[in-house]
């Protein structure tokens, strides 16, 4: 299975989309005693532009906005 199943007792915390956070792992740590036990990552979203039918200038047009949302989360 992609997600490990936990006991009752045990306690977990899943975030998605929370790049913009960028104190949530430190409080999480602070405030709660959460500790890191690992990562999964899931592909968000993909495209394959010839079964999408995207053209050139679109293919483009996805790439520039990808690579404008990354450097504003630096």
């Amino acid at each position: 299975p992609l997600v490990k199943r936990y006991a009752a007792k045990d306690s977990i915390a899943i975030f998605y989309g929370s790049g913009h956070m960028v104190d949530l792992e430190k409080r999480l740590a602070t405030e709660l005693s959460y500790q890191p036990k690992g990562d999964v990552w899931v592909t968000a979203f993909s495209v394959n532009p010839r079964a999408s039918g995207l053209s050139e200038a679109e293919v483009g047009m996805v790439n520039s906005l990808i690579h404008w949302q990354m450097k504003l989360m630096k």
